[in-house]
Protein backbone atom coordinates (compact mmCIF):
# COMPACT_ATOMS: atom_id res chain seq x y z
CA UNK A 1 0.00 0.00 0.00
CA UNK A 2 0.89 3.50 -1.21
CA UNK A 3 -0.32 6.27 1.84
CA UNK A 4 0.29 9.39 1.53
CA UNK A 5 -0.63 11.82 4.87
CA UNK A 6 -1.42 15.39 3.71
CA UNK A 7 -1.80 18.07 6.35
CA UNK A 8 -0.48 21.63 7.02
CA UNK A 9 3.00 21.75 8.11
CA UNK A 10 3.77 21.62 11.90
CA UNK A 11 -0.11 19.19 11.85
CA UNK A 12 1.88 15.60 12.93
CA UNK A 13 1.89 13.95 9.40
CA UNK A 14 5.32 12.56 10.50
CA UNK A 15 4.49 11.39 14.15
CA UNK A 16 1.28 9.93 12.56
CA UNK A 17 3.44 8.27 9.97
CA UNK A 18 5.64 6.64 12.83
CA UNK A 19 3.06 5.15 14.49
CA UNK A 20 1.85 3.31 11.46
CA UNK A 21 5.72 2.38 10.56
CA UNK A 22 5.32 0.84 14.30
CA UNK A 23 2.90 -1.55 13.62
CA UNK A 24 3.74 -2.32 10.47
CA UNK A 25 7.05 -4.54 9.88
CA UNK A 26 9.32 -2.77 6.97
CA UNK A 27 6.99 -0.23 6.11
CA UNK A 28 9.33 2.69 4.84
CA UNK A 29 8.62 6.19 5.81
CA UNK A 30 9.93 8.77 2.96
CA UNK A 31 10.29 12.28 4.33
CA UNK A 32 10.79 14.21 1.31
CA UNK A 33 12.36 17.19 3.43
CA UNK A 34 14.71 15.08 4.98
CA UNK A 35 15.88 13.66 1.23
CA UNK A 36 15.81 17.38 0.29
CA UNK A 37 18.44 18.27 3.01
CA UNK A 38 20.86 15.48 2.37
CA UNK A 39 21.42 16.86 -0.85
CA UNK A 40 24.71 19.17 -1.67
CA UNK A 41 23.76 23.05 -1.22
CA UNK A 42 20.21 21.95 -1.75
CA UNK A 43 19.13 25.94 -0.05
CA UNK A 44 21.10 27.19 -3.09
CA UNK A 45 19.20 25.37 -5.70
CA UNK A 46 15.56 25.56 -5.90
CA UNK A 47 15.71 22.45 -8.11
CA UNK A 48 17.02 20.53 -5.12
CA UNK A 49 13.10 20.74 -4.60
CA UNK A 50 12.49 18.80 -7.56
CA UNK A 51 15.14 16.25 -7.60
CA UNK A 52 13.91 15.67 -3.64
CA UNK A 53 10.30 14.32 -4.85
CA UNK A 54 11.87 12.29 -7.88
CA UNK A 55 14.19 10.37 -5.77
CA UNK A 56 11.07 9.50 -3.40
CA UNK A 57 9.30 8.67 -5.73
CA UNK A 58 12.11 5.92 -7.11
CA UNK A 59 12.61 4.66 -3.29
CA UNK A 60 9.21 4.26 -3.24
CA UNK A 61 8.67 2.18 -6.83
CA UNK A 62 11.91 0.03 -4.98
CA UNK A 63 10.11 -0.88 -1.67
CA UNK A 64 6.44 -1.21 -2.78
CA UNK A 65 7.40 -3.59 -5.49
CA UNK A 66 9.60 -5.79 -3.06
CA UNK A 67 6.18 -6.11 -1.36
CA UNK A 68 6.37 -3.58 1.42
CA UNK A 69 3.93 -0.39 2.32
CA UNK A 70 5.16 2.74 1.90
CA UNK A 71 4.10 6.21 3.66
CA UNK A 72 4.59 9.94 2.67
CA UNK A 73 4.03 11.95 5.30
CA UNK A 74 4.10 15.37 3.34
CA UNK A 75 2.59 19.23 2.73
CA UNK A 76 0.99 19.01 -1.32
CA UNK A 77 -1.30 21.95 -1.55
CA UNK A 78 -0.68 21.28 -5.47
CA UNK A 79 -2.00 17.78 -7.27
CA UNK A 80 0.20 17.31 -9.38
CA UNK A 81 2.48 15.31 -6.80
CA UNK A 82 -0.03 13.88 -5.16
CA UNK A 83 -1.35 12.41 -8.53
CA UNK A 84 2.29 11.39 -9.44
CA UNK A 85 1.79 9.04 -6.39
CA UNK A 86 -1.65 7.46 -7.07
CA UNK A 87 0.20 6.46 -10.68
CA UNK A 88 2.93 4.67 -9.35
CA UNK A 89 0.55 2.72 -7.16
CA UNK A 90 -1.19 1.77 -9.76
CA UNK A 91 2.24 0.74 -11.58
CA UNK A 92 2.98 -1.01 -8.31
CA UNK A 93 -0.38 -2.70 -8.47
CA UNK A 94 -0.68 -1.71 -4.54
CA UNK A 95 -3.96 0.28 -3.41
CA UNK A 96 -3.34 4.12 -2.90
CA UNK A 97 -5.19 5.48 0.03
CA UNK A 98 -4.85 9.36 0.83
CA UNK A 99 -5.73 11.29 4.30
CA UNK A 100 -5.80 15.03 5.23
CA UNK A 101 -4.58 15.19 8.93
CA UNK A 102 -6.21 18.42 10.44
CA UNK A 103 -6.53 19.86 13.62
CA UNK A 104 -6.93 23.61 14.62
CA UNK A 105 -5.15 26.06 13.19
CA UNK A 106 -3.82 27.66 16.39
CA UNK A 107 -2.32 24.29 17.85
CA UNK A 108 -0.59 23.99 14.56
CA UNK A 109 0.98 27.36 14.40
CA UNK A 110 2.17 26.91 18.08
CA UNK A 111 4.02 23.32 17.00
CA UNK A 112 4.99 24.72 13.67
CA UNK A 113 6.61 27.73 15.73
CA UNK A 114 8.05 24.64 18.55
CA UNK A 115 10.00 22.80 15.62
CA UNK A 116 11.38 25.32 14.10
CA UNK A 117 12.88 26.74 17.24
CA UNK A 118 14.00 23.23 17.82
CA UNK A 119 15.63 23.46 14.24
CA UNK A 120 17.43 26.85 15.08
CA UNK A 121 18.80 25.75 18.53
CA UNK A 122 20.12 22.85 17.04
CA UNK A 123 21.64 24.91 14.06
CA UNK A 124 20.40 22.29 11.39
CA UNK A 125 19.43 23.78 8.06
CA UNK A 126 15.16 23.01 7.48
CA UNK A 127 13.11 24.31 4.38
CA UNK A 128 10.97 25.79 7.06
CA UNK A 129 13.03 27.97 8.27
CA UNK A 130 12.48 29.96 4.58
CA UNK A 131 9.66 31.33 5.80
CA UNK A 132 9.10 34.30 7.63
CA UNK A 133 8.40 33.96 10.99
CA UNK A 134 5.92 36.64 11.33
CA UNK A 135 4.34 35.22 8.40
CA UNK A 136 3.67 31.47 9.84
CA UNK A 137 0.34 31.88 11.20
CA UNK A 138 -1.21 33.06 7.93
CA UNK A 139 0.32 30.64 5.62
CA UNK A 140 -0.33 27.74 8.16
CA UNK A 141 -4.07 28.94 8.12
CA UNK A 142 -3.54 29.45 4.45
CA UNK A 143 -2.81 26.18 4.00
CA UNK A 144 -5.42 24.30 6.40
CA UNK A 145 -7.95 25.84 4.86
CA UNK A 146 -7.04 25.19 1.29
CA UNK A 147 -6.15 21.54 2.28
CA UNK A 148 -9.62 20.99 3.77
CA UNK A 149 -11.81 22.73 0.75
CA UNK A 150 -9.84 19.96 -1.02
CA UNK A 151 -10.47 17.05 0.71
CA UNK A 152 -14.25 18.03 0.87
CA UNK A 153 -14.39 18.63 -2.56
CA UNK A 154 -12.61 15.30 -3.58
CA UNK A 155 -14.22 13.20 -0.53
CA UNK A 156 -10.90 12.39 1.05
CA UNK A 157 -11.18 11.19 4.39
CA UNK A 158 -10.11 14.05 7.39
CA UNK A 159 -8.20 12.48 10.89
CA UNK A 160 -8.68 14.76 13.15
CA UNK A 161 -5.28 15.86 15.62
CA UNK A 162 -7.01 17.48 17.74
CA UNK A 163 -7.32 13.72 19.87
CA UNK A 164 -3.42 12.68 19.81
CA UNK A 165 -1.35 10.10 18.10
CA UNK A 166 -3.63 7.18 19.49
CA UNK A 167 -6.43 8.29 18.81
CA UNK A 168 -5.29 9.43 15.24
CA UNK A 169 -4.22 6.18 14.58
CA UNK A 170 -7.28 4.45 15.62
CA UNK A 171 -9.27 7.13 12.89
CA UNK A 172 -6.84 5.93 10.29
CA UNK A 173 -6.93 2.46 10.73
CA UNK A 174 -10.79 2.53 10.44
CA UNK A 175 -9.78 4.69 7.23
CA UNK A 176 -7.47 1.81 5.98
CA UNK A 177 -10.32 -0.94 6.82
CA UNK A 178 -13.25 1.14 5.10
CA UNK A 179 -11.20 2.09 2.00
CA UNK A 180 -10.23 -2.08 1.67
CA UNK A 181 -13.93 -3.03 2.19
CA UNK A 182 -16.21 -1.17 -0.63
CA UNK A 183 -19.49 -2.86 -0.87
CA UNK A 184 -19.67 -5.69 -3.63
CA UNK A 185 -20.56 -4.11 -7.33
CA UNK A 186 -19.48 -0.33 -6.07
CA UNK A 187 -16.77 1.91 -5.84
CA UNK A 188 -14.99 2.53 -2.31
CA UNK A 189 -16.08 6.43 -2.51
CA UNK A 190 -19.71 5.84 -3.35
CA UNK A 191 -20.33 6.22 0.46
CA UNK A 192 -23.96 7.44 -0.22
CA UNK A 193 -25.06 4.81 -1.63
CA UNK A 194 -23.63 2.73 0.74
CA UNK A 195 -25.22 4.35 3.53
CA UNK A 196 -28.54 4.07 1.70
CA UNK A 197 -28.17 -0.10 1.19
CA UNK A 198 -27.27 -0.15 4.96
CA UNK A 199 -30.43 1.87 6.16
CA UNK A 200 -32.22 -0.29 8.92
CA UNK A 201 -36.06 0.28 10.10
CA UNK A 202 -36.10 1.77 13.31
CA UNK A 203 -38.96 2.16 15.87
CA UNK A 204 -40.64 5.73 15.48
CA UNK A 205 -40.42 6.62 18.95
CA UNK A 206 -36.26 6.10 18.56
CA UNK A 207 -36.37 7.56 15.65
CA UNK A 208 -37.97 10.96 17.03
CA UNK A 209 -36.08 10.79 20.53
CA UNK A 210 -32.84 10.37 18.25
CA UNK A 211 -34.09 13.77 16.58
CA UNK A 212 -34.90 15.06 19.97
CA UNK A 213 -31.25 15.10 21.27
CA UNK A 214 -30.20 16.51 17.59
CA UNK A 215 -32.63 19.28 17.76
CA UNK A 216 -31.16 20.17 21.46
CA UNK A 217 -27.46 19.80 20.86
CA UNK A 218 -28.03 21.70 18.11
CA UNK A 219 -29.44 24.48 19.75
CA UNK A 220 -26.88 24.27 22.05
CA UNK A 221 -23.95 24.69 20.13
CA UNK A 222 -25.88 27.61 18.55
CA UNK A 223 -25.85 28.94 21.74
CA UNK A 224 -22.21 28.19 22.73
CA UNK A 225 -20.94 29.04 19.27
CA UNK A 226 -18.86 25.75 19.64
CA UNK A 227 -20.50 23.21 17.04
CA UNK A 228 -18.11 20.20 18.15
CA UNK A 229 -21.15 18.21 19.97
CA UNK A 230 -23.20 18.85 16.22
CA UNK A 231 -20.17 16.59 14.39
CA UNK A 232 -20.27 14.31 17.20
CA UNK A 233 -24.06 13.34 16.24
CA UNK A 234 -22.58 12.01 12.90
CA UNK A 235 -21.27 8.20 12.37
CA UNK A 236 -17.44 8.36 11.71
CA UNK A 237 -18.18 7.23 7.93
CA UNK A 238 -21.28 9.74 7.70
CA UNK A 239 -21.86 11.98 4.25
CA UNK A 240 -22.70 15.62 4.24
CA UNK A 241 -24.18 17.30 1.64
CA UNK A 242 -24.32 20.95 1.66
CA UNK A 243 -25.08 22.81 -1.45
CA UNK A 244 -22.85 25.81 -1.31
CA UNK A 245 -20.24 24.02 0.75
CA UNK A 246 -19.71 21.05 -0.88
CA UNK A 247 -19.88 16.81 -0.15
CA UNK A 248 -18.22 16.14 3.01
CA UNK A 249 -17.27 12.80 4.27
CA UNK A 250 -16.67 11.53 8.00
CA UNK A 251 -17.72 12.61 10.54
CA UNK A 252 -14.06 15.05 11.00
CA UNK A 253 -14.46 16.19 7.88
CA UNK A 254 -18.17 17.72 8.91
CA UNK A 255 -15.94 18.65 12.45
CA UNK A 256 -13.37 20.98 10.47
CA UNK A 257 -15.68 22.19 7.95
CA UNK A 258 -18.95 23.37 10.80
CA UNK A 259 -16.52 24.56 13.79
CA UNK A 260 -14.73 27.30 12.49
CA UNK A 261 -17.51 28.02 10.39
CA UNK A 262 -19.68 28.57 12.69
CA UNK A 263 -17.51 30.85 14.66
CA UNK A 264 -17.76 33.35 11.60
CA UNK A 265 -19.90 36.14 11.82
CA UNK A 266 -22.94 36.43 10.95
CA UNK A 267 -23.44 32.62 11.73
CA UNK A 268 -22.34 32.81 15.42
CA UNK A 269 -25.22 34.74 15.69
CA UNK A 270 -27.73 32.14 14.25
CA UNK A 271 -30.13 30.03 16.23
CA UNK A 272 -32.89 27.61 14.53
CA UNK A 273 -36.58 26.95 15.23
CA UNK A 274 -38.27 23.76 12.81
CA UNK A 275 -42.02 24.86 11.10
CA UNK A 276 -42.16 21.25 10.28
CA UNK A 277 -40.76 17.64 10.86
CA UNK A 278 -41.51 14.54 8.46
CA UNK A 279 -40.78 11.12 9.81
CA UNK A 280 -39.72 8.29 7.94
CA UNK A 281 -39.83 5.40 9.95
CA UNK A 282 -39.07 2.65 7.42
CA UNK A 283 -36.35 4.08 5.82
CA UNK A 284 -35.20 5.46 9.46
CA UNK A 285 -35.50 8.88 7.63
CA UNK A 286 -35.59 12.05 9.24
CA UNK A 287 -36.87 15.50 7.01
CA UNK A 288 -37.46 18.50 8.39
CA UNK A 289 -38.06 22.54 7.21
CA UNK A 290 -35.59 24.41 9.64
CA UNK A 291 -35.64 28.39 10.32
CA UNK A 292 -32.68 30.30 10.44
CA UNK A 293 -32.89 32.92 12.87
CA UNK A 294 -31.00 36.32 13.36
CA UNK A 295 -31.36 38.83 16.39
CA UNK A 296 -33.16 41.65 16.73
CA UNK A 297 -31.19 44.24 14.23
CA UNK A 298 -32.41 47.06 17.17
CA UNK A 299 -35.52 47.94 15.31
CA UNK A 300 -37.86 44.99 16.01
CA UNK A 301 -38.21 43.47 13.00
CA UNK A 302 -37.59 39.65 12.53
CA UNK A 303 -35.34 38.15 9.68
CA UNK A 304 -35.46 34.51 9.17
CA UNK A 305 -35.21 32.36 6.37
CA UNK A 306 -35.36 28.44 5.39
CA UNK A 307 -33.47 25.33 4.11
CA UNK A 308 -34.95 21.58 4.01
CA UNK A 309 -32.32 19.02 5.46
CA UNK A 310 -33.08 15.16 5.37
CA UNK A 311 -31.13 13.08 7.68
CA UNK A 312 -30.79 9.64 7.72
CA UNK A 313 -30.54 7.42 11.48
CA UNK A 314 -27.98 5.22 12.22
CA UNK A 315 -28.80 4.24 15.56
CA UNK A 316 -26.88 4.50 18.89
CA UNK A 317 -28.12 8.64 18.75
CA UNK A 318 -26.36 9.23 15.22
CA UNK A 319 -26.92 10.09 12.16
CA UNK A 320 -25.31 8.80 8.56
CA UNK A 321 -25.75 11.61 6.17
CA UNK A 322 -27.18 14.88 5.95
CA UNK A 323 -28.50 17.08 2.89
CA UNK A 324 -29.47 20.40 3.31
CA UNK A 325 -31.11 21.97 0.68
CA UNK A 326 -31.67 25.66 0.31
CA UNK A 327 -31.93 28.56 -2.25
CA UNK A 328 -28.07 30.58 -0.86
CA UNK A 329 -29.63 33.78 -2.77
CA UNK A 330 -32.54 34.12 -0.36
CA UNK A 331 -29.89 33.48 2.50
CA UNK A 332 -28.05 36.59 1.03
CA UNK A 333 -30.50 38.83 0.76
CA UNK A 334 -32.16 37.96 4.17
CA UNK A 335 -28.38 38.69 5.76
CA UNK A 336 -27.76 41.65 3.90
CA UNK A 337 -31.24 43.21 5.14
CA UNK A 338 -30.68 42.53 8.74
CA UNK A 339 -27.03 43.72 8.28
CA UNK A 340 -28.57 46.94 6.79
CA UNK A 341 -31.23 47.35 9.51
CA UNK A 342 -28.47 46.76 12.37
CA UNK A 343 -26.69 49.57 10.57
CA UNK A 344 -29.38 51.92 10.73
CA UNK A 345 -30.44 51.00 14.46
CA UNK A 346 -26.81 51.58 15.51
CA UNK A 347 -26.83 54.82 13.79
CA UNK A 348 -29.99 56.19 15.11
Amino acid sequence: MLLLINGAPGVGKSTLAHRYADEHPLALIIDIDSIRTHLGQWARFDTSKLVARDLALALARAHLRNGHDVVVPQYLGRPEYRERLELLAGESDVPFVEVLLADDTDRITQRFRMRRAEYASAGAAHPEGDLDDEAVGNEVSAASDGLLRDAIARGVPVISAAGGTDESYLALCERLASAHRPAPGRHANHAQDRGRDLMKNYPLGELREAFEQFSRVSDECAASGDYNAFADLFTDDCTYIEHVFGEMHGREAVRQWIVPLMKQQPNDQMTYTHDWVLFDEPNGRVVFCARTHMPDPGDGTQYSTTNWSMIDYAGDGRWSREEDVYNPANFGTMLGNWQAAKDAAAKS
